[in-house]
């Protein structure tokens, strides 16, 4: 594998060098105009955060969501305890994928107001305005039940995939907290790709 890690950055602006360093990454391995595909962990983490759901129920629900089957989700939801409020932001959750003129707006208007759902919208905002600014990439898409990378990341999470093609060739994301088992937990971020499939796209 290939990519970095940075320890110790907390801010949004550590999220966006090392997401721009994975870009520049793949332009160097002669990858051209990649999709960049964005979620962020913290929305799914926040709604489910006081749900106590078992670790069998919990593994159903991420399958449906990561096949984005709406109606075995709300099958699965009319069957659980899940508070109401939480029932009714996981439905509109499933939904949320597409440009990100479309989604924000649309994730705004559907999902709790709460501080951490809005601080997280607001981070996908900022970085999608850099990122469509940035001409090294062909499209950008938002999808806020993707949940690569849930058991261990904690905010913002991104793939890079070929243009034509789902073949994901990068994938990086937030991991605060990491070192917390040796009572020393500290804020990370970073990206990783397999060198040998960038070198044969190349």
């Amino acid at each position: 594998q290939v990519g970095c890690e940075l320890f110790g950055d907390a801010s949004l602006e550590g999220d966006m060098e090392v997401l721009d360093l994975m870009i520049g990454t793949l332009s160097l391995a002669g990858v051209r105009e990649p999709l960049v595909d964005l979620g962020h962990i913290g929305i799914y983490s926040h709604l489910l955060a006081d749900c106590a759901l078992k670790p069998a129920d919990e593994h159903v629900l991420f399958d449906i969501l990561q096949r984005k089957c709406v109606p075995e989700l709300g099958e699965w939801l009319r069957a659980t305890g899940l508070p109401a409020a939480t029932r009714d932001a996981l439905t509109e959750l499933i939904e949320l994928h597409g440009p990100p003129e479309q989604v924000l707006p649309a994730a705004r208007e559907a999902l709790p107001d709460s501080e951490p759902v809005k601080a997280a919208l607001l981070a996908l905002e900022t970085v999608s305005e850099r990122l469509q600014a940035n001409p090294a990439i062909a499209g950008l898409h938002i999808d806020l039940s993707e949940l690569r990378g849930y058991r261990y990341q904690t905010g913002l999470s991104y793939a890079a995939f070929g243009s034509g093609s789902a073949r994901e060739l990068a994938r990086g994301g937030r991991y605060d907290g990491i070192g917390d088992i040796y009572g020393a937990p500290r804020p990370a971020t970073g990206f990783s790709a397999d060198l040998n499939e960038l070198l044969a796209l190349g």
